[in-house]
């Protein structure tokens, strides 16, 4: 943080705190949150279905929106669906995504910024940012919350309760791929059938499923409850890109198992409530829904475990709690012997492939609230450790294809990397808020004033940390018959693995030209001309590095309710500055030449002195262009209606970034930090729109109710397409044919096409007497079976660029049978 902007900061919280302390005739009361009424037992009427738009408070769903809306019942699904606001990278649907990596974001933010709870305890796996170490089962669900703008840390909340009226909880779950043609007008939205334009008549289909959940809850005594659930979940999957040597489509398996065990004690006086849980998943092909081919793919398995507590003592407002949470993933590659990479196939994978990994990684939460008179303090504070073994071949080879139209395939370079590679990294996290709820008339004031600490490092190497204060103001006011609202908040983003890892001193590598015999196969010998170095053996970080923060603001109205309807709408912008990114620490070795792409177009590239090559030092730098946010979001929805609902969510933005070179959500993505931001032809055309950015989404969910208990309901989302960037190549460069972006990503350069899926569910519960109840549930992901690609090929030239290369998943169909055994 420079001078300037901490005496900004300084007096801002000056400001704050006078006028807390300057209103004592203030009524200082929690701030009042939008209630939806308790639903009826077993049914979906008479409350608003699907979350409601809250910038302030957030949005939430519970277990009546579970079982009343289609979901394919894990949260890249729910979000991808139900949030119009919130972005899942990794395109799904067909109820395919369960096993798949989380790639969840809002508002421009980088997906690897969002956090997961369970029950407040932090679970975010600290090895891979933006994924949870732990999933519970679907059928423990008890709700979800989500807050991207008025919270210290955007993220999802995951609610597993053991006050719960159902005894026993058996639920099972069988479906398959169904196959069909397309239910909508051809060329509405997409361009279908796609196999006109390239695309294999292979899609990706949910091939088999098979699920099976087992709950029991125990009243143990007057004061306590003990809630235990179980599943176990497999799943198979086919891929087009995914073929055995002799070209057969083969399958992905994945199998999870989990148990979750809640305990409650309330005695009246204090309240200790337990969450211990543990969880197994195997994968056959992980990395399959990247596209990436099958010696690129991985085997996998992993072990998580934990165990959180809580205790409060609510007349005198104080509650702790702990968790610890850990988990070990174990990874084999797909292939024993160097694996030649086709360069350009390799910009059409979904994201970059990796080397198989052994994952070891812990954390420990702790915190602290206590109120005292209006005041709030809370204090939170986190470690994490994580040690990763790399399983690297020493030498790859990357071969480079001119292009179905330009040629056959040349050897280009080759990397002799070290056959192992080890990081022990660790980071550390502590916040301290103090938050005071104001009531001045009929305005509702929230104000925080915080320290946040956030830390990284490697066990031998550098170390970045930083205090930084944050502060944030919201108002809810009346405003006639309607509510307006408005925020406006400071907030550093915490550091993440990336950082850690640029900042270890493991790991080094050489790139060189590859005299290749003309077999493809790497081989001892054929390292040629040094070209360049790479690694955390020559990493560093600049020595003016500062914490990047955000800026963000929202304003909006709730009308009162018009008819059965209410609306919301809102207006959101968000900044952020000084992101990370890699630079050479003397980029002198590049200079600029005007050259000519391989598709004739000219452009200013950048040729690399090769007499330095092996000089090569990455810093870690502050980018000094901005990121930027601004956002619409309007939503109409019905309120106390008995035998049906609607809620309709459309939302419109803009965001501009820089991001490192290439297109989908590992590359595209302002929270990304890699070495190939360091070479200049990376960066031309870089600054564009995000891959988080859809420009426009719109998500309806419909309920009816046809006779008692029978509901029918439809989940509609059509999402604007990802933003990627035409690849050329430029092959007069003394370091070789080099890549770049030949436009902008997103705008005014195109799109991929337009994502838009259905998803039904018909659904009847029937109330075997007060005890006893059993739900059935029919539930067909892609309705309409539209055939959007979800990719197309990035390479400059008539015959390949923005040819569909794969189709979303075809139509799937789930059955779900669940008896619930009620307490008497």
């Amino acid at each position: 943080m420079s001078a300037r902007e901490a005496r900004v900061v300084l007096r801002t919280g000056t400001l704050l705190l006078g006028v807390l302390l300057s209103a004592p005739n203030a009524v200082a009361q929690e701030a009042p949150r939008t209630q939806q009424p308790p639903p009826p037992a077993g049914g979906c009427a008479q409350r608003t279905l699907g979350p409601t738009l809250d910038p302030i408070g957030g949005e939430r769903i519970g277990r009546v929106e579970l079982s009343c809306l289609p979901s394919a019942r894990h949260l890249g699904a729910v979000f991808d669906v139900w949030f119009n606001h919130v972005v899942n990278q990794q395109i799904g649907g067909g109820g395919m995504a369960f096993f798949d990596p989380l790639r969840l974001s809002s508002h421009g933010r980088s997906w690897r910024q969002t956090r997961f709870h369970l029950n407040g305890v932090e679970i975010t796996d600290p090895a891979r940012p933006g994924e949870p170490l732990f999933e519970l089962p679907y059928a423990a669900w008890d709700g979800l919350e989500y807050r991207s703008l008025w919270t210290a840390r955007p993220g999802i909340d995951l609610d597993f309760r053991a006050e719960t009226p159902t005894r026993w909880l058996l639920r099972g779950a069988t479906g398959m791929n169904i196959g069909g043609g397309t239910w909508i007008p051809r060329g509405l939205l997409d361009r279908e059938p796609a196999t006109e334009h390239g695309a294999t008549p292979e899609r990706r289909r949910l091939r088999a499923v098979a699920e099976l959940s087992l709950g029991r809850t125990w009243q143990l005594g007057q004061t306590g409850r003990l809630r235990l659930i179980g599943s176990v979940v497999e799943h198979e999957h086919r891929y087009p890109t995914l073929r055995s040597s002799d070209g057969r489509n083969i399958v992905d398996r994945a199998r999870r198992g989990t148990f979750a065990l809640r305990y409650r004690l309330d005695d009246g006086r204090t309240q200790i409530s337990t969450t211990v849980f543990g969880q197994t998943n195997n994968r056959s092909h992980e990395g399959a829904q990247y596209r990436w081919e099958r010696p690129l793919t991985l085997q996998t398995s992993s072990r998580a475990w934990g165990a959180h507590l809580r205790w409060a003592r609510p007349t005198a407002h104080v509650s702790f709690f702990a968790g610890v949470t850990a988990r070990v993933d174990d990874e084999r590659n797909r292939h024993e012997t160097p694996f030649v990479r086709d360069l350009e196939s390799a910009w059409m994978y979904l994201a970059r492939p990796r080397t198989a990994e052994d994952l070891e990684r812990r954390r420990f939460d702790a915190g602290a609230d206590w109120v005292w008179h209006g005041w709030r303090l809370r204090m939170r504070g986190a470690h994490t450790r994580i040690d990763i073994d790399a399983q690297t071949e020493s030498m790859r080879g990357v071969s480079y294809l001119r292009g179905p139209t330009r040629g056959q395939s040349a050897a280009q370079s080759l990397e002799l990397v070290a056959p192992g590679l080890h990081h022990a990294l660790w980071g550390r996290e502590a916040r301290v808020d103090v938050e005071r709820d104001l009531r001045l008339g009929g305005v509702t004031f929230q104000v925080v004033t915080a320290l946040d600490y956030s830390a990284v490092g490697a066990r031998r190497g550098s170390q970045l940390g930083y205090w930084s204060p944050a502060l944030g103001v919201a108002v809810r006011a009346p405003c006639g018959r309607a509510e307006c609202f408005a925020l406006i908040r400071r907030e550093p983003l915490s550091l993440t693995r990336e950082v850690s890892e640029f900042l270890s001193p493991e790991g080094a590598s050489t790139t060189h030209v590859w005299n290749d015999d003309g077999d493809l196969v790497p081989e001892p010998g054929e390292a040629g001309r040094l070209l360049a170095r790479h690694g955390g053996a020559f990493h560093t970080m600049s020595a003016d590095l500062a914490r990047p923060s955000d800026r963000h603001f929202a304003f909006g109205m709730r009308t009162p309710q018009l008819g059965a309807f209410r609306a919301v709408v809102t207006g959101i912008g968000r900044w952020l500055t000084r992101r990370y990114t890699v630079r050479l620490s003397d980029p002198s070795v590049y200079s600029p030449i005007d050259v000519q792409t391989a598709a004739g177009q000219r452009v200013t590239a950048y040729a690399k002195d090769l007499s330095r090559a092996g000089e090569e030092t990455y810093v870690l730098v502050n980018d000094p262009d901005r990121s930027r946010y601004l956002g619409t979001e309007i939503q109409l929805h019905t309120e106390s209606t008995r035998r049906w609902f609607l809620n309709l969510s459309a939302s419109g933005y803009w965001v501009v970034s820089n991001a490192p070179f290439g297109s989908f959500a590992d590359r595209n993505d302002p929270g990304a930090i890699d070495e190939i931001t360091a070479d200049p032809n990376a960066r031309v055309n870089m600054r564009g729109r995000t891959d988080n950015d859809r420009a426009y989404g719109a998500t309806l969910l419909v309920g009816r109710e046809l006779v008692s208990d029978l509901w029918v309901s439809t989940a509609t989302r059509y999402l604007d397409g990802q933003p990627f960037a035409r690849i050329d190549m430029v092959e007069t460069l003394p370091q070789g044919p080099t890549a770049i972006m030949a436009t902008q990503r997103g705008t005014p350069g195109p799109r991929h096409t337009a994502h838009m899926t259905t998803d039904l569910r018909v659904s009847y519960l029937w109330r075997a007497n007060d005890r006893n109840t059993l739900s059935v549930m029919l539930d067909v992901f892609n309705l309409l079976g539209s055939g959007t690609e979800i990719v197309e090929d990035p390479r400059a030239g008539p015959e390949t660029f923005r040819r569909a290369l794969e189709m979303i998943p075809g139509r799937a169909l789930l059955l779900t049978a669940e008896w619930r055994g009620l307490r008497r």
